[in-house]
């Protein structure tokens, strides 16, 4: 009969429920993984040899006290330390976590289906004991095995319960001083109100009786990530991290804050933002061809696609699981500087998740959901202008994202992507569904304005001239907000004439103000000041009504600081089209989408 999983062989393998070869004292899958080889054997032994050792010098003692009783004084010592040392048990479990097993490799697909089911059943993380000894035995696997080897069930926690991990004790991992200091803690995440703070002492939570085995040392990272892959985590937490997030928040990075977290909870996540780091890495180069990042990439994909293609309604975990995967792909081909408009897809996928994930958000804290919200809106209404307003209104964004955007609005939500103009990033679905209903399906001129066109036009111009940046963000946040501002005023305007204006007229006068604005504002902010990451947009649309060289250089050589300060591929791309725009002249903004088309440039000005 072949030997059975898991019920012979040593703890270890046991632990792992996998097959071991039971070569003694170590066997092979504990030599490979650097994992403590314990034989059950021993253990009974020494349990044994421990409860025959105190009765066996108890009854020495007595013939010894017979025989000479002066010696009884330091036989009784010799009784209490009770014989050997028996085997160290194992370290209490200070954090319990749920996360995606690793899925079988496959061919990489080459996007997300929006027409998946919303969630995923994400399975338990195999949580392995570490020891110092194995602590160097870290595999040198590929660059994609990030992904852990599935193991056994543990105890898991409810989706919002507070959670905590032992920041300088990482399972027998060895990280430097450096990089154990700038790991966040998840703990600030909790969603009970009453949650204690980060350093108040917590009473130890019992776990349910288990079988001795269930109870495992824990590892905060999988024990199958490689070199490469903690060189990319550094990464992301030391440069792509900060170049995601525009400063404007006084708190801490929430790609930090709260991704990373998460990640420590799920594999997908933790694989997704080990790719964006990856790609990030490779798009500061300008190397396309870096395999690293390939690799990642496409495994990243394939897993996505898989978790929800496998889901079900999820709700909880598996629906917070990937609602935040769907948008963490939006980032990475922001990252990347995708030109083939696969974020779209991604976008589409992200749209549903993360409104089923509002429709069950019970349990999930109020601050992860309104950064996820976040998330979505800046990105969806940013990508807009890739899209043809002739064609159909194309929204992006749902009633309920929408409205859960307006609450954020009226606490007067500042946001690490953003920042304090959230309300003037909600007007641009209302002026494109109004350039659907005036502009002319052959491009050439606008209809007629009806009486509810005009409504619109005045209440949305009113709306954007009314704005004005919060008092508490910075002067920086505050100048960049002024720059949304005059491109939201050219993207309205614009859409009451396609062509290029007269020299006078009240339309050309207005348009012209606005663009004058935007580069009084432009002079006031540093090319290289943090903010810009957010910039891209607002420059596209003012630069397609620019025809000085002189502004164009400006431009230019802002693009050109911004991507050699935060290296996303997106700029670099954003740079790009802005040179085709000028090459074809006499573009606006509603003609941004022609220009993409005919250079096969779509992307995200996210």
């Amino acid at each position: 009969m072949p030997i059975l999983r898991v019920r012979t062989g040593c703890n270890s393998c046991r632990r792992r429920k996998k097959k071991c070869d039971e070569t003694k004292p170590v066997c092979r899958g504990c030599a490979r993984n650097g994992l403590p080889c314990v034989w059950p054997a021993i253990l009974a032994a020494s349990a044994r040899k421990q409860a025959e050792r105190p009765a066996a010098t108890t009854h020495a003692a007595a013939n010894r006290r017979a025989q000479t009783p002066t010696g009884s004084s330091s036989e009784k010592s010799r009784t209490a330390c009770g014989g050997d040392e028996g085997v160290e048990p194992p370290r209490q479990v200070r954090s319990r976590r749920t996360a995606a097993s690793s899925p079988s490799d496959g061919p990489a697909p080459s996007s997300i289906s929006s027409t998946s089911p919303a969630a995923s059943s994400i399975s338990s993380l195999s949580l392995v004991p570490t020891s110092n000894s194995g602590a160097g035995a870290v595999s040198a696997g590929g660059p994609a095995d990030a992904v852990i080897d599935g193991g056994g069930p543990t105890p898991s926690v409810p989706l919002g319960e507070d959670f905590h991990f032992d920041i300088d004790n990482l399972g027998g991992w060895h990280l430097d001083q450096e990089f154990s200091n700038s790991l966040p803690n998840p703990t600030r995440f909790a969603a009970s109100p009453s949650a204690p703070d980060v350093g108040t002492t917590r009473p130890q939570q019992s776990l349910p009786t288990a079988p001795p085995s269930l109870f495992r040392s824990l590892s905060l990272f999988p024990p199958r990530m490689s070199g490469v892959s903690f060189e990319l985590l550094g990464h992301y937490i030391s440069v792509t991290s900060p170049s995601m997030d525009n400063g404007s928040k006084k708190t801490d990075n929430p790609f930090s804050v709260i991704l990373i977290p998460l990640a420590f909870n799920s594999d997908l996540i933790l694989e997704l933002i080990l790719t964006q780091s990856a790609v990030h890495r490779a798009a500061k180069t300008l190397n396309d061809g870096d395999l690293v990042a390939s690799n990642y990439y496409h495994r990243s994909l394939q897993v996505l696609r898989q978790d929800i293609i496998r889901a079900g309604d999820g709700e909880g975990q598996e629906a917070l699981t990937l609602a935040v995967g769907a948008l963490i792909m939006c980032f990475i081909e922001t990252a990347k500087g995708d030109m083939n408009g696969t974020v779209f897809d991604h976008l589409l996928a992200a749209r549903s998740l993360l409104s089923s994930l509002l429709s069950k958000s019970a349990g999930v804290h109020v601050s992860l959901l309104d950064f996820l919200v976040e998330y979505y809106v800046y990105t969806a209404t940013l990508s807009l202008v890739s899209l043809d307003a002739r064609v159909g209104p194309q929204s992006l964004i749902s009633a309920e994202l929408e409205t859960f955007a307006h609450g954020l609005v009226a606490k007067s939500y500042v946001g690490s992507l953003c920042g304090c103009w959230l309300r003037l990033l909600l007007q641009i679905p209302t002026i494109f569904r109004l350039a659907h209903g005036i502009l002319a399906d052959d491009g050439n001129s606008p209809r007629a304005l009806t009486a509810d066109d005009t409504m619109l036009f005045a209440r949305v111009y009113s709306a954007i001239e009314a704005w004005q940046p919060d008092s508490s963000v910075s002067q920086d946040v505050a100048t960049a907000g002024r720059i949304f501002q005059s491109a939201l005023l050219i993207y309205l305007y614009t859409i009451l004439d396609t062509s290029l204006p007269s020299a006078n007229g009240c339309y050309a006068t207005s348009r012209e103000l606005a663009v004058n604005d935007a580069f009084i504002h432009f002079d006031q902010l540093s090319p290289d000041a943090r903010i810009n990451t957010s910039l891209c947009w607002p420059i596209v649309i003012i630069g397609t009504c620019v025809a000085d060289e002189e502004r164009r250089a400006v431009l230019r050589t802002r693009l050109r600081t911004m991507f050699a300060t935060i290296g996303l591929g997106n700029i670099h791309k954003t740079s790009l089209l802005l040179e085709r725009i000028w090459g074809m002249g006499g573009i606006n903004p509603w003609s941004i989408c022609h220009v993409m088309q005919e250079n096969q440039i779509w992307i995200s000005l996210a």
